[in-house]
């Protein structure tokens, strides 16, 4: 397991011009959620109503719990999930929920806490929306200028777009290689301006993929995010089984 208590992480000049530098108590809130995420892939133990089991947790996510988290930052419970709902609102991270845990993904992690890129003054200059909290939201239109030969192997979205062709190559293994870093784009736009969770894109590929008429009409992560309030809404009705276990696509 990671030990948080060495390493460090990044914070951008532009957060001073941001909502977030405003609100004391918020700002708190988003320090310690970037110092509280994962820097790697790890499986981390939870304990449910039923024992304890692991979960994967991938860069820029960590469990959350608003009891534990008002310890930690001295604050009442109530204020904890107060804070944590404003930074989803304000765009700058997701929070998944079910009746055990929660899990909390840092929106953009990769691109601005990635160890691995090298920075210069020029690229800390322009900083996306996403990179620290801004008062404004960036779109596809100017996503545009986002260079897509950007994402680490070790990012949500090389990992999905790693995935998906995975699932496809079992049955069509002929299949032409894509460009991952393109697939990967698309990922990338559905998390950060689709606002879709990594897990919940997961959980889309898994499905599709093991559903007979769908497995053949979705072979790229742009039909993927054309197509992805339908895809849910169908697997959403319990029709069709999930493909492979949950636990194999993390080690792709």
């Amino acid at each position: 397991m990671v030990d948080k208590s060495e390493g460090y992480v990044k914070l951008f000049r532009k957060l001073i011009r941001s909502r977030v530098f405003k609100n004391e108590g918020l700002l708190k809130m988003w320090i310690w959620c970037l110092l509280k995420a994962n820097h790697r892939r790890e499986w981390v133990p939870v304990t449910t109503g039923r024992g304890k089991t692991e979960i994967r947790i991938l860069p820029g996510q960590f469990v959350f719990g608003r009891h534990a988290a008002s310890k930690e930052l001295r604050m009442e419970p109530s204020t904890v999930w107060k804070r944590i709902q404003k930074l989803k609102y304000l765009k700058i991270l997701n929070i998944e929920s079910n009746s055990q845990y929660s899990l909390i993904t840092i929106v953009n992690w990769s691109t601005y806490q990635d160890s691995d890129k090298k920075s210069d003054s020029k690229s800390d200059n322009q900083v996306t929306t996403k990179e620290q909290p801004s008062d404004t939201y960036k779109n596809d239109k100017n996503d545009k200028k986002r260079n897509i030969l950007d994402f680490s192997p070790q990012s949500p979205e090389s990992f999905l777009s790693e995935l998906l062709l995975s699932l496809i190559l079992k049955r069509r293994p002929s299949l032409k290689s894509p460009n991952l870093q393109v697939w990967a784009k698309n990922i990338d736009l559905m998390i950060r301006c689709d606002n879709r969770s990594p897990e919940e894109i997961e959980r889309v590929i898994r499905w599709v993929q093991a559903d007979p008429f769908w497995q053949n009409n979705i072979l790229s992560t742009d039909k993927l995010r054309k197509k992805f309030d339908q895809l849910a809404l169908k697997m959403n009705q319990g029709k069709n089984p999930v493909c492979d276990d949950p636990k194999r696509g993390w080690d792709v």
